[in-house]
């Protein structure tokens, strides 16, 4: 049976209650009362959540699931209810990190525990049924996450479920956390979650809460879906249900839902206004110009824009060898392939671009390797201190069988690594003083990127690691927030970071690389001859990148000594010695060690 025509059950005044909510969502504000009569079943609720979909300035990324009490199911008997999740109201969660989402004020908010399938296939549009079993066949991943519920309504939840259909299922956006390994070996009794709020727990449960199990839900999804003609697509996430609880929450307040052993994931609400949809809108419209993101095996038989991401600015060299990439790949494929490049942050921080890279939402990316650390084990190896001696050195070792082998540890966590470009050695800038010898690093501040090592290794000179996005370094500079930080020499100029830090020592203390990586949902989709071009010309880029970087890394020192930098030689052996504790911390690791000593035996 499929909801085909389902005119009978809508009411008069469906329109304008989709363009009420839609307003009310997009100014930020509420709604004193349901605007327009209240749905008499489920069918005329979706009648409304459909016109608002086509009505929102977004693309739907996924579907949450929402389980219905049995005294307040309709004459259908469906035990749960869906609501799209938008593109641009999903967040990654940054670990550690609380993750800002906003709630409306005078509305519905809560916070609910979520476990979040994301598919790996479409599912056939003419199956309108599925079993638990075969919606698992679909699935390519599970994580954990937190659904923000909320509405410009407070009574929505009151008024029933064909109200809350009605506005996006009470749908606000969904904070997705770490993924669950190997989740078909784990029992659901053993995937179990404490929500929260302000310190106080406000809830215990897990998977084993989610009625039927997380597999019903999703079966649900694709099923109710395909009846709407929404069957889902690759790449597709589905929330399964609240797993300890919907619990309510206001601006200002802080939640915490602790998953165990698969992480935890901090948010705060902040009140809603309607200039919050700026960045959100413009991913939405990088959705849009981007069919790839909603139908990835599009890209196997007729091609696409594929998008590319990078914080530096436009003719940096790793900005410019993905665009000789882009031309190289519309050249060989007679524009059926091309890339659209995002520079300067556009698309926000590394850390989200790698997650948004791991789940599909762009396609590329060229991140450095201390902020992958945590992530993707394999890249401390090249971040380790003085583990290189000099470019040539580093350069031997990523052109060979090290590099190879960190490249292909990125599979294990949905993306395809394409290249490493290196990026000379890194160095200690700040506004205080020049750096001779670790002491005179003690109580600074100093900018680390997000990567145990370099926390420690600060913390073991004797400075205060404190770790920010390469984009707010300048203003935190200027604003003395910190006192200075660490790069290479070409990225301390193009920042233009000098203007705030007059104080450069050359302590060549990392040359941890850059890698570009693309996600392995869109490399997967596409035909294998695209998929072996993609891995040469990546290769080739390394050396477009390497003949620009070494042609003006000389400019940048010689622009940043016209401009008054003080530049200052540090005593080498005695920051070597400070770091050998981290040394021997990192190489305990046995995949760490056996990638340090091939390092080593090419100095």
């Amino acid at each position: 049976m499929t909801d085909a025509s389902p005119s009978r059950h809508a009411t008069a005044d469906t329109d304008a209650i989709a363009a009420a909510f839609v307003a009310a969502r997009l100014a930020g504000r509420s709604l004193p009362g349901f605007p327009g009569a209240v749905p008499g079943d489920l069918a005329a609720g979706y009648l409304n959540q459909d016109a608002a979909i086509t009505r929102w300035p977004d693309r739907v990324a996924g579907w949450k699931v929402g389980y219905i009490a049995p005294e307040r199911r309709d004459s259908s008997g469906e035990d749960r209810l869906v609501g799209p999740i938008f593109e641009g109201a999903i967040w990654l969660d940054d670990s550690g990190k609380e993750t800002l989402f906003p709630v409306f004020n005078g509305g519905f908010a809560a916070v609910e525990a979520e476990y979040v399938f994301r598919l790996g296939a479409d599912a056939p549009d003419a199956k309108l049924s599925w079993t638990p079993d075969e919606a698992a066949g679909l699935v390519a991943a599970l994580f954990i996450g937190i659904e923000t519920a909320g509405s410009p309504l407070a009574t929505i939840n009151e008024l029933g479920p064909t109200v809350v259909v009605s506005d996006f299922g009470n749908n606000a956006g969904l904070i997705l956390g770490p993924e669950i390994p190997d989740w078909q070996q784990q029992a659901e009794v053993d995937l179990v979650c404490e929500t929260f709020i302000d310190g106080v727990s406000v809830g215990r449960g897990g998977a084993a809460s989610v009625p039927g199990g997380l597999l019903a839900a999703l079966a649900f999804a694709l099923g109710r879906c395909a009846r709407r003609g929404h069957a889902l697509k690759a790449g597709s996430l589905v929330t399964t249900g609240a797993a300890t609880g919907i619990h309510d929450i206001r601006a200002g307040q802080v939640a915490r839902i602790d998953f165990g052993r698969w992480g935890a994931i901090d948010c705060r609400a902040v009140a809603a206004s309607a200039n919050m949809n700026g960045r959100r809108r413009f991913l939405a419209g990088l959705g849009a110009a981007t069919t790839v993101a909603i139908a990835p095996s599009a890209l196997a038989s007729s091609g696409g824009v594929l998008t590319a991401t990078d914080v530096h600015v436009k003719d940096y060299p790793t900005v410019k060898a993905v665009e000789w990439l882009g031309q190289q790949l519309a050249s060989e494929t007679g524009g059926r392939l091309s890339i659209r490049q995002y520079p300067a942050g556009q698309l926000g921080r590394e850390s989200e671009a790698i997650d948004m890279a791991r789940f599909g939402a762009i396609d590329l990316t060229r991140v450095y390797t201390g902020a992958l650390n945590n992530a993707f084990p394999l890249t401390r190896a090249l971040c380790l201190p003085y583990v290189f001696d000099s470019t040539a050195h580093q350069r031997r070792a990523i052109d060979g069988a090290v590099g190879a082998e960190v490249l292909r540890g990125f599979e294990r966590r949905g993306l395809i690594g394409l290249a490493i470009y290196d990026s000379g050695a890194r160095c200690f800038y700040n506004t205080r003083r020049p750096l001779r010898v670790p002491a005179d690093l003690h109580g600074l501040k100093l900018r680390v990127p997000p990567s145990d090592i370099f926390m420690r290794l600060i913390r073991d000179l004797g400075a205060n690691p404190t770790p920010l996005a390469y984009g707010e370094v300048f203003s935190a500079l200027q604003t003395h927030l910190i006192d200075g930080a660490e790069n290479n020499i070409k990225s301390f100029h193009s920042s233009r970071q000098f203007e705030a830090a007059r104080y450069w020592s050359q302590t060549q203390h990392s040359y941890a690389p850059d890698v570009l990586v693309m996600s392995k949902t869109r490399f997967d989709a596409l035909a294998p001859a695209d998929r072996e071009r993609l891995r040469r010309l990546g290769a080739g880029s390394v050396a477009v990148m390497r003949e620009l970087w070494d042609r003006t890394a000389n400019q940048s020192r010689e622009a940043l000594l016209a401009a008054g930098v003080q530049m200052n030689e540090v005593d080498l052996p005695a920051f070597r010695r400070a770091a050998e504790p981290v040394l021997r911390e990192y190489r305990a690791d046995a995949a760490i060690e056996a990638l340090y000593r091939g390092i080593r035996a090419l100095a």
